[in-house]
């Protein structure tokens, strides 16, 4: 063999391994926009909550919708990682790349008490892709027929209610919980018991052991039909066209409303041009008819939010909440 022979062996290998490193690195090319086969490998959506619920719902149907439509032709796969109130899945997201995304409920509670040890500017925020809400419900056989029953009840006594939480002691559905109460004169919290999500909290109350739960419109609608449980109240501005015989917070004198918007979030390290190309995708594919027919199956509000109003949605509403964990971490209710 020749001097030249291992030269050019070795500048194959070397060429091939580099090649190599790049695609399995990122699709990102040497001008900073990606490939035009991106994705070309499966696509990772992270839910920081328990099978069954809300959030994990949405990221089941968005990724039916991407496929059906064919408006992503790449497969994915969806990993619970439910504790912490999402922060597992927020933490796994931040150590991530762009074939990794989380579908988020809300604000990301995590990154406002302390939780996840990260901070907003840490993700790329997305896109709003709709908007749920909350149900107040308590089990079929109930002693309370009324919202009004139910909050006399906890401020008569509030040491013998329990409320099933979907999500921390102090997280998003304890903070919904306490604006209610503080609406009403309520001074003394009730039992609150936590659950790893909304699927969870709610089985606690059908089991019943809770007297009360958040529920969304989604896991809460064959329950209402079968008489399993009692909604005494949706949590929106008007009564919704999905529950028109629940009445809201609002029509008994309760200022509160209560409404989850449901997005999608990349880690933010990645470039602009990833996150240019999932606003596109899910911009595309709320218009679709798979997409809007779960909507509505679901009860969710069809509102869709670019990244540049979703993240504006989130900062606000996190810095509420978050003065409502440092009162909490004060008085220590």
């Amino acid at each position: 063999m020749s001097i030249k022979e291992p030269l050019i062996f070795f500048t194959l290998v070397f060429g091939l391994f580099i090649v190599g490193a790049f695609s399995s690195y990122d699709a990102q090319l040497s001008d900073g926009s990606i490939s035009e086969d991106y994705p070309d490998r499966t696509v990772e959506v992270l839910v920081g909550y328990g099978a069954g619920g809300g959030t994990d719902l949405s990221a089941r149907n968005m990724v039916e919708a991407l496929n059906q439509e064919g408006i992503v032709d790449q497969s994915f796969f969806v990993e619970n990682m439910p504790g912490a109130g999402g922060a597992l899945a927020l933490r796994e997201l931040n150590d991530s790349d762009e074939y990794t995304i989380e579908a988020v409920p809300e604000f990301a509670e995590g990154l406002w008490n302390e939780t996840a040890d990260l901070d907003l500017e840490d993700f790329n925020p997305i896109a709003q892709v709709a908007q749920d809400y909350h149900i107040i419900a308590v089990p079929e056989n109930s002693p309370y027929d009324t919202i009004e029953d139910l909050l006399d009840a906890i401020k008569a006594d509030p040491e013998t209610i329990t409320i099933s939480l979907g999500t921390n002691i102090v997280g998003m559905e304890a903070w919904g919980w306490q604006k209610t109460f503080d609406a009403y004169g309520i001074e003394d919290r009730p039992n609150m018991v936590p659950q790893d999500g909304s699927n969870e909290a709610l089985t606690n109350v059908l089991a019943g052991d809770a007297d009360a739960t958040f529920v969304v419109p989604q896991l809460a609608e064959s329950h209402i039909d079968e008489g399993n449980i009692k909604a005494l109240a949706v949590m929106t501005d008007e009564r919704t066209e999905q529950f028109p015989d629940i009445p809201t917070l609002k029509e008994v004198g309760i200022d509160v409303t209560y409404y989850r918007p449901r997005g999608f979030w990349l880690n933010g390290d990645v470039n602009e041009e990833y996150v240019d190309y999932w606003e596109k995708v899910l911009k595309e594919m709320v218009k679709s008819e798979t997409w809007q027919d779960y909507v509505e199956e679901a009860g969710l509000l069809p509102e869709f939010k670019d990244r540049e109003d979703y993240k504006e949605l989130i900062r606000e509403d996190g810095e509420a909440y978050r003065d409502f964990y440092e009162q909490v971490q004060e008085e220590g209710f």
